[in-house]
């Protein structure tokens, strides 16, 4: 055996156990002692192509066709090396040359085809499969061809008739099955693509696309338990396939599993930090889980990689209201306008951002813009009405509460909205009517039951009254406001326990509000618990060192408790507060006469009663 032939077959050896590197150095001794042989360098690009090295693989097919321009097996390589590295045209002019030298073998033709397809060149692959079809037209694999190509060019029916004459002839043709259940996913058809699919599967269980596919439609059907199992195949046997990390990172997100969908998120950036689609998801579900700061960096990433991304602009305009950059926000939001200022959902979040600003006008012409690009965005009526209503508008708030009711006849809060309307205008009995509508449809409005306990409480129906402030509470316990009223109407009611416990209870949930402090000071002061109320009114005088009333209350207090000097003092501060014009002065400077005069008394007879005591001190010292 040559040297030639001994380096050949260790070569060969080498490349059959696929230790590809090393076969491919025994190659290259071989070579020095034949270096026009045209089949080694082809065995040598075969092994570079199996190293996925397609740029080596080609420049060796390449330099075998030199030497021997028909050699079918290089021509075969080279043209599949210039498909995977998406070099089609080239791999089209060399499949050709191996379809003219093979006398147009059908499995040449039937590749070539595939690759005409890939390229657009409909025509073309039209006619190659007819003939191919001519010559067998019991073909399953020809019938799904022309459907593929009828599906690329935009012919759905004709492409599904073909799917299914391919699974006529052959129900195991899986390529027909799976491009079948994919054209009904595209149609949003998602029972008739599961079964497709669910048949795909049954043939090709590994095959990560039906996974991916049958994640999708659960992830459409709000499936979202099924559809993570789907995508974690697919991310296990195609680490690198970003869209299925993606959409798992969605499932989580629905499923409230933040963490999940983060770290999902993360590893579809790892695979791709340049894709600006993952950053805005990313950030949108950092915005979700109230990690603003993290949202807004993923965000401002996203607009980076996208600068037309009106969808990241908006969120990032979101992120920036929860952190009070209220200049950012707009300019966020207003450039997310300029790309696309026909969303509805963005012009409302202008418009809520003008709400904290207090920009009335301007937040209700941008609720009524989403309005009229989404009439179904219920949410933009109610904030429209609640703002004119708050402007004493209570007219034109109704007529937004009264469209979303046309819009919507379940819509809950607009009957809210319209009670609210009827209690400005005086009509308390129309009002309950509207506030209990809405009930019926929600019975989670908290506030709808605290203005019918108004409305009772108001009438004299006090026991009612309790019933309905007690029930909003009951909804939301954190809401001092209903405390503080229901403490009013047990303190109307003349239960003065349960009074001070919830003026009590409110004054704990807004420790800085002095109406709270100074209700739960009178209602001490009522019980002729003085000294209790005195210290809940001197609470109140911190947080507001301007209250008149409370002053007038302390000095009332110290009247009854006759303490004249801190009596004197308190009323003295109150006329300060009110100033030297205040119509009631004279009253007031009336009763710090009385009360200095009473002093004095108070003041003779302690000094009585100090001599007496001393008197009665030597008395009893003469008898020691």
């Amino acid at each position: 055996m040559s040297d030639f032939q001994t380096y050949l077959a260790k070569a060969d050896e080498l490349k059959e156990n696929k230790d590809f590197e090393k076969a491919i150095e025994q190659y290259l001794k071989a070579l020095e002692f034949k270096p026009a042989d045209f089949e080694t360098l082809e065995k040598i690009a075969d092994a570079y192509f199996c190293l996925s090295n397609f740029e080596k693989a080609i420049a060796f097919y390449q330099k075998s066709l030199a030497f021997e321009p028909n050699y079918i097996l290089s021509l075969l390589g080279i043209s599949k090396a210039f498909e995977l590295t998406n070099k089609i045209d080239q791999a089209i002019e060399y499949l050709e040359k191996v379809l003219e030298l093979s006398s147009y073998d059908s499995d040449i033709a039937a590749q070539l085809a595939l690759l005409y397809i890939e390229n657009q060149e409909y025509t073309i692959s039209h006619k190659l499969i007819e003939k191919l079809l001519l010559q067998n037209p019991n073909s399953d694999t020809y019938h799904y061809m022309l459907g593929l190509n009828y599906e690329q060019k935009g012919e759905k029916e004709l492409a599904l008739k073909n799917y299914n004459k391919a699974l006529e002839l052959n129900s195991e043709n899986f390529d027909a099955r799976l491009a079948l259940g994919i054209i009904y996913y595209n149609r949003n058809d998602y029972e008739s693509a599961k079964i497709e699919l669910s048949k795909a599967e049954n043939v090709n269980f590994n095959n990560t696309k039906v996974h991916y596919y049958l994640g999708l439609i659960y992830v459409e059907e709000e499936k979202f338990e099924k559809a993570i199992p789907e995508f974690k195949y697919v991310v296990t046997f195609d680490p690198k396939n970003i869209d299925a990390f993606n959409n798992l990172g969605i499932a989580y997100g629905f499923l409230g599993w933040i963490e999940e969908a983060i770290q999902e998120f993360k590893s579809a950036i790892d695979l791709n930090p340049n894709n600006s689609e993952i950053r805005y998801a990313l950030g949108y579900i950092y915005y979700k889980n109230e990690a603003y700061i993290e949202a807004e960096t993923e965000l401002k990433k996203a607009i980076e990689l996208n600068q037309i991304h009106h969808q990241a602009h908006s969120a990032l305009g979101s992120v920036c209201v929860k952190l009070e950059k209220y200049k950012e926000a707009i300019e966020a939001f207003s450039k997310s306008l300029e790309l696309d200022p026909d969303d509805a959902i963005t012009n409302f979040n202008m418009a809520s951002i003008f709400k904290v600003m207090g920009l009335t006008e301007r937040a209700i012409s941008s609720y009524e813009k989403a309005i009229n690009l989404n009439p179904d965005l219920l949410d933009a009526y109610f904030e429209a009405g609640m703002l004119l209503l708050n402007r004493q508008r209570p007219d034109e708030a109704r007529k937004y509460f009264e469209l979303a009711i046309k819009q919507n006849d379940k819509f809950a809060e607009a009957y809210y909205g319209v009670g609210l309307c009827l209690i400005k205008s005086h009509d308390n009995e129309e009002a309950i009517k509207y506030f209990n509508k809405a009930l019926e449809l929600n019975p989670n409005i908290s506030d709808a039951y605290y203005q019918i306990g108004l409305i009772n409480r108001e009438e004299g129906n006090i026991e009612e009254a309790i019933k309905n402030i007690e029930e909003s509470i009951n909804l939301d316990e954190e809401n001092a406001s209903h405390s503080n009223d229901l403490g009013l109407t047990y303190q109307i009611k003349g239960d003065l326990e349960n009074a001070i416990k919830y003026f009590r209870k409110a004054g704990n949930i807004d420790t800085y509000n002095p109406e709270y402090k100074h209700n739960l000071g009178l209602a001490l002061f009522e019980m002729k618990r003085y000294q209790e109320a005195v210290l809940e009114l001197k609470r109140v005088i911190r947080i507001t060192p301007n209250n008149g009333d409370v002053y007038h209350n302390l000095g009332q207090i110290f009247e009854k408790t006759k303490d004249y000097q801190d009596a004197i003092k308190a009323y003295e501060e109150f006329l300060k507060i009110k100033g030297p014009h205040w119509e009631n002065k004279d009253q007031i400077e009336s009763k710090i006469k009385y009360l200095q005069d009473s002093l004095k008394i108070k003041k003779a007879k302690f000094a009585e009663i100090s001599e007496d005591q001393k008197v009665m001190n030597k008395i009893k010292k003469i008898f020691k």
